[in-house]
């Protein structure tokens, strides 16, 4: 019997070599919506998490186990069985989202190696200083430094396009170092990821309390929505190659959790070319871009005139002054910061109050309350432009 973390909101046990498999004790948890979240001050909602996490922490354990004290085993997000290593105090990180969560479970002190993609995040200046065994996800690290600095487990990712899993696996497991691939950054995984490197680290609580946290920022204004009864606008969301977000992306996902509908959500590939007849045509509510193109965006900005200038070029097209986003000033920028990685949950909350401006969400507490009372950071900079 395997235990895993569910989408639902209550305990349930499957057989499945889908996920993994403990020989330590380990603990589940599911929770059902937190009703008045928004009611509520940041203390309150502090303390109701910190409740719940200690309940939930005394129901039974279901794992399975050979042994009480032998090595754990999980299935990462490869579907690769890997058992890690016990006693783990030299880490090398390529994965940013995961490094994220070790400065949030606490363990950042066993990271001795990372990318320049997390060490130039201010928010992440915790690794600061750290050797940099790859400058970015896109190019493999050195397996030579990577050797250099002793490590006993290396985090990389599982599925992404320039991972590399199996090749690092390959180069470095014959020297005696462990690599897993846990992605940290897909909806459809990232509570059970979370849950899985709180197993491997021995921060099983506090996993559990980050997973129910980021679970009730998505799932209670999803819900306030559906009550509020609101006719849903209709979005067109384009990326920075100038595609427009269609079925099966993350963006679709989270536009329609937030109560929007994609007016290419019917197009027959992920990314379709967004063809101007048919946005003028279809004539969206609201128009979101990513600002991946260029522009500083996200954690530590706060000067909104690139943006401003950059939003005014993206919407200077034929015949848009006519559609019903820009009469309405309805155009966001979205960044990076809440767009990718564990923080794309707070696009939920952001997307629902550029959606919806009546109802009373506010996004900004939630993602400062993550910033501030989970990651250990000062919360500011500007996540969308202009603010919702």
């Amino acid at each position: 019997m395997v235990w895993s973390t569910q989408e639902s909101s209550s305990i349930r046990l499957r057989s499945s070599h889908d996920d993994y498999v403990s020989s330590e004790t380990g603990r589940t948890i599911g929770l059902s919506r937190l009703k008045g979240w928004f009611g509520m001050n940041t203390v309150s909602r502090l303390a109701l998490v910190a409740a719940l996490s200690v309940i939930l922490l005394a129901l039974p354990v279901f794992a399975q186990s050979d042994s009480s004290d032998g090595p754990l085993t999980i299935v990462d997000s490869a579907g690769r069985t890997v058992q890690i290593p016990e006693h783990i105090d030299r880490v090398v990180v390529v994965n940013p989202p995961a490094a994220e969560i070790l400065a949030i479970l606490g363990v950042s002190d066993c990271v001795v190696g990372v990318i320049g993609s997390t060490t130039s995040k201010p928010e992440l200046s915790v690794y600061a200083g750290l050797p940099l065994v790859s400058m970015s996800p896109f190019s493999p690290p050195d397996p030579e430094v990577v050797l250099e600095l002793e490590p006993q487990l290396m985090i990389t990712y599982g599925t992404h396009p320039f991972a590399n899993l199996e090749q690092l696996a390959d180069s470095l497991e014959p020297a005696g170092v462990v690599v897993v691939g846990l992605d940290v950054y897909k909806l459809d995984t990232l509570f059970d990821d979370i849950e899985k490197l709180g197993l491997i680290f021995d921060r099983v609580e506090k996993a559990q309390e980050l997973s129910t946290f980021l679970r009730s920022a998505m799932d209670e204004v999803s819900s306030l929505v559906s009550e509020s009864g609101a006719d849903a606008p209709r979005v067109f969301a384009e990326n920075h190659g100038g595609m427009a977000f269609g079925p099966g992306t993350e963006w679709d996902t989270l536009i329609t959790r937030a109560g929007g509908i994609n007016v290419f959500s019917d197009s027959m590939a992920p990314y379709a070319d967004a063809d101007p007849e048919v946005i003028l045509e279809r004539d969206p509510d609201v128009l979101l871009f990513d600002n991946s193109r260029g522009g500083s965006l996200g954690y530590g900005v706060t000067d909104e005139e690139p943006m401003a200038a950059l939003l005014a070029q993206l919407t200077e097209r034929p015949g848009w002054n006519a559609l019903s986003a820009l009469e309405n000033g309805r155009a966001y920028i979205i960044s990076a910061s809440i767009a990718s990685g564990p923080r794309k949950i707070f696009m939920v909350p952001f997307l629902a109050k550029i959606f919806y401006p009546e109802l009373d969400i506010d996004a900004e507490a939630l993602l400062r309350e993550y910033h501030e009372s989970y990651l250990g950071v000062d919360h500011w900079g500007t996540f969308v432009y202009p603010a919702p």
